[in-house]
C-alpha cells in the first residue's frame, strides 16, 4: 500500500509537472497570438495608409494625364495652324529690273519665310508625335508596373507553396533514409 501511495505521488508529480509545462506553453502561445494580432493590426493600418496614398497618387496622375492630353491637343491645333499658314500662296517675283529689286527681295524673303514655316510645322508635328509616343510609353510602363505589383505576390505565394510541397514530399523520404541508415549502423555496430 505504501508503494501504491509512492507510485501515486510520483504520478501526481509527473502530472503536475506536465500541467505546468502545458501552462507555460499555453502562456507562450497566448503571447505569440497577441503579438501576431498586433502585427496584423499594424499591417492593416499600413495597408489602409498605402491604399489612401495610392488613391491620392492615382488622382494626381489622372490630373497630369488630363493636362498632358490637353497640351497635346493644343500642340496639334498649333501644328495645324502652322501647316495651314505654310499653304498660303507667295506671289511670284516680277521680271528683274532695277526698280523691282526691293520687291524681288521682299518676295524672296516671303518665300523663305514660307519654307521656314513649313519646316516649323513639320518639326512641330514630329515633336508632337514624339510626345504622344513618350506618353504612350509612360502609360505602358505604369501599367506594366501595376500588373507586376498585382501578380508578383500571387506568383510568390504559388512559388512558396510549391517549395513547401516539394519539401514535404522529400521529408518522409529523408526520414526513411535516416531510419534505414540507423538500422544498418545498429546491425553492424
Amino acid at each position: 500500500n505504501a508503494e501504491d501511495a509512492k507510485a501515486s505521488r510520483r504520478q501526481v508529480e509527473r502530472l503536475e509537472a506536465q500541467v505546468e509545462r502545458l501552462e507555460v506553453a499555453r502562456r507562450k502561445l497566448l503571447l505569440e497570438i497577441e503579438q501576431n494580432s498586433l502585427e496584423i493590426e499594424r499591417l492593416f493600418t499600413e495597408i489602409g495608409l498605402l491604399s489612401k496614398s495610392l488613391k491620392d497618387q492615382k488622382a494626381v496622375s489622372m490630373v497630369w494625364e488630363s493636362q498632358l492630353t490637353e497640351a497635346l491637343q493644343q500642340n496639334g491645333r498649333l501644328t495645324d495652324m502652322l501647316a495651314e499658314q505654310a499653304q498660303w500662296p507667295v506671289p511670284e517675283p516680277k521680271t528683274t529690273s532695277e526698280g523691282n529689286e526691293a520687291e524681288n527681295l521682299r518676295l524672296e524673303n516671303a518665300r523663305m519665310n514660307k519654307t521656314l514655316i513649313e519646316e516649323k510645322a513639320l518639326r512641330s508635328a514630329l515633336e508632337q508625335r514624339v510626345e504622344e509616343l513618350h506618353h504612350d510609353n509612360t502609360l505602358a510602363t505604369v501599367k506594366s508596373i501595376d500588373l507586376a505589383k498585382m501578380y508578383y505576390p500571387v506568383l510568390g505565394s504559388i512559388e512558396s507553396r510549391l517549395v513547401r510541397m516539394n519539401r514535404e514530399q522529400h521529408l518522409p523520404m529523408q526520414h526513411t533514409k535516416i531510419r534505414h541508415s540507423m538500422a544498418v549502423v545498429s546491425r553492424h555496430g
